[in-house]
């Protein structure tokens, strides 16, 4: 599984400066509010996620002070062997020490091999994504992942609002889980065509005389119409794939679950559909009653020190401190002046 060696700030919303080297496994966010625990997270979606443009503002660099880049540095292990390809990204493999936790620009046989993605965005607020070695990056060479790797890193994310995780639709999880995305897709296009063929046949009263007075001003403006029909629009009634949706026995569709429900089934979900390694979880007893909070932690591998996923996870809930291990817990502190943010064991 790609797991996460190294994460790098500078400059990003209420951090000045980090560098944090996560653990396989759970790692557990905690401190007081506003201390910086969701700005690590959304960081890391930044840095590895799918998303192509991302509105940033001058509020989105530390102290509003755009004359210096953000700056997001995300090295990745334990990589597959396309991250590997010499020929892909050859100038820019890397070698993480495991011992010393020291990253070199170049690669050995003692080494492990790792990829550095870097996110920077200027005073123009354009986002680059950008794979960095310092070597390549001086000689002014740059490279980015390609977009199907780029999918094989990607973080999948479970926050407060899970709802649109239960239909079949392109960002959702259930989507994922969809081996045979092609039959969703014959069967809205063939729905689509029912609809308007039903609606057809039934007519839609009331609307004579709009069909009266419409046809007679488009003959008087030298536009021969025979006949006018009130019909559904074909692009009115075009389904996207968030039109099929996961309902109970009583056709009571699973988007009406509770939070805590909705966030535990996705949760499963998620890991069922295993096409990545790298969760997100912000606030995760959001919702949940204790024993669901325990539940939900079983799921991600709180007590089997489960290293085939990594996740990243805030709380402030005791529960979760009781569960997990003081290994999977980091506290973060940060301080007024510009010194480094510290994540700490």
């Amino acid at each position: 599984m790609t797991v996460i060696r190294e994460i790098a700030i500078s400059n990003f919303r209420g951090v000045h400066s980090l560098k944090w080297r996560p653990n396989p496994g759970i790692n557990c966010l905690i401190g007081p509010g506003d201390g910086g625990k969701s700005t690590v997270l959304d960081a890391i979606e930044l840095t590895l996620g799918t998303r192509q443009s991302f509105g940033f503002t001058d509020a989105d660099f530390h102290r509003c002070h755009v004359d210096v880049p953000i700056i997001i540095d995300v090295t990745l292990g334990a990589l597959p062997d396309e991250l590997r390809n010499l020929e892909a990204y050859g100038h820019f493999l890397r070698g993480w020490d495991q011992q010393t936790g020291v990253i070199h620009n170049e690669t050995s046989a003692a080494l492990e091999t790792v990829l550095t993605v870097r996110l920077i965005v200027r005073d123009d607020l354009e986002a680059q994504w950008l794979l960095f070695s310092e070597g390549p990056s001086a000689e002014g060479r740059e490279r980015n992942l390609q977009w199907k790797h780029r999918q094989l890193v990607a973080p999948t994310r479970l926050g407060t609002v899970a709802s649109h995780h239960m239909a079949l639709g392109p960002r959702s999880v259930l989507g994922k889980l969809s081996l045979d995305k092609t039959q969703a897709s014959t069967a809205l296009a063939a729905a689509s065509r029912q609809a308007r063929q039903a609606f057809a046949e039934q007519g839609c009263n009331g609307v004579d005389e709009v069909l009266t007075t419409s046809k007679r001003i488009a003959n008087s403006m030298g536009i021969p119409v025979e006949q006018l029909n009130a019909l559904l629009d074909v692009k009115g009634v075009t389904f996207s794939g968030g039109a099929i949706a996961l309902h109970d026995e009583d056709q009571v569709p699973l988007k009406n679950l509770g939070s805590g429900s909705m966030r535990l089934l996705v949760a499963g979900l998620q890991k069922a559909a295993g096409q990545s390694s790298i969760s997100i979880i912000d606030e995760a007893e959001f919702g949940l009653e204790p024993y669901r909070i325990i539940r939900l932690l079983d799921s991600l591998g709180a007590k089997s020190n489960d290293t085939s996923q990594q996740v990243f996870m805030t709380t402030h809930s005791p529960v979760v401190l009781r569960e997990l291990s003081s290994v999977q817990l980091h506290a973060v502190r940060t301080t007024r002046t510009t010194t480094p943010a510290v994540i700490n064991n």
